[in-house]
């Protein structure tokens, strides 16, 4: 339990300070996907925390616990996905710029996920008479301003709006795809874990079986959970570090991170 704390405590000192220093600074999609997963990742670790401190005297927690750990670890297989992005085109000696578009193309498809889904929403809303006519035109219109960077041009007419970036890749998608990676097979079996804990998000008969594991059965899970979140978090860094034009900052935070991930790792 000591050591679990430990790494969160370590994602809730460190990952503040890259946050912290980007505030305000105008980022490129690459760098904004990078954030956005650590931010997560320490909003998750403090909640954790909290879990960790007290669910011996409130088992319960481990609910909680369940829901946050399923969250991080898709975002983890987002992270390697965009790692075995990188690991596959490196050796083709492409430009900057291809490489650019390569993985801004990544990053944008994964921030535009759900823009099409709550279009179809709004327009749903108007249709069962939540929203009037008018009301749905300004919430289009906002929507266009707020998210136009993953859309077609807009005339700002109220009309309904159209996501031009193509879907995002499914959570079986993004598993096959590093499963199927000779030297990323074996970090792929943290589906497994999204899997045990996706009972938790979607009710149903199997539920009932992970609800009744014993409490330590359900700890040791959160321990090797949180254990695999160095790794998310070190490969986030990476990601960072790697387009933020040898920012001797960046670089010294990756360097810490990459360096506790060593330590931890045993290597």
């Amino acid at each position: 339990m000591k050591d679990s704390i430990n790494h969160l405590d370590f994602f809730i000192t460190q990952i503040p300070l890259t946050l912290n220093y980007y505030d305000k600074k105008d980022v490129n999609s690459v760098q904004f996907f990078s954030l956005g997963l650590l931010k997560r990742l320490l909003h998750a670790s403090k909640s954790l925390k909290i879990v960790l401190e007290n669910i011996y005297s409130i088992p319960d927690l481990d609910f909680s616990a369940g829901l946050t750990i399923r969250a991080i670890i898709l975002d983890m297989l987002i992270g390697l996905n965009f790692f075995k992005l990188l690991k596959d085109n490196l050796p083709k000696k492409l430009s900057d710029e291809e490489m650019k578009e390569l993985t801004t193309s990544f990053c944008d498809k994964i921030l535009a996920d759900g823009l099409e889904n709550t279009i179809t929403y709004l327009e749903l809303s108007q249709t069962f008479g939540f929203v009037d006519n008018n009301k749905l035109k300004e919430t289009y219109n906002n929507f266009v301003r707020n998210y136009g960077k993953f859309l077609n041009p807009h005339p700002g007419d109220g009309s309904k709006p159209k996501v031009k970036i193509s879907r995002a890749p499914s959570t079986k998608d993004l598993f096959k795809n590093i499963a199927s990676d000779t030297e990323m097979n074996n970090i792929s079996r943290i589906y497994d874990l999204y899997l045990f804990y996706s009972k938790y998000d979607h009710f149903g008969v199997l539920y009932f079986d992970v609800e009744s594991y014993p409490l330590k059965e359900k700890i040791n899970r959160i321990k090797k959970a949180i254990h695999l979140f160095i790794n998310h978090c070190a490969n986030l860094f990476d990601i960072l570090e790697r387009v933020s034009q040898k920012d001797t900052f960046v670089f010294a935070q990756y360097k810490i991170v990459n360096d506790y991930l060593l330590a931890k790792n045993g290597v």
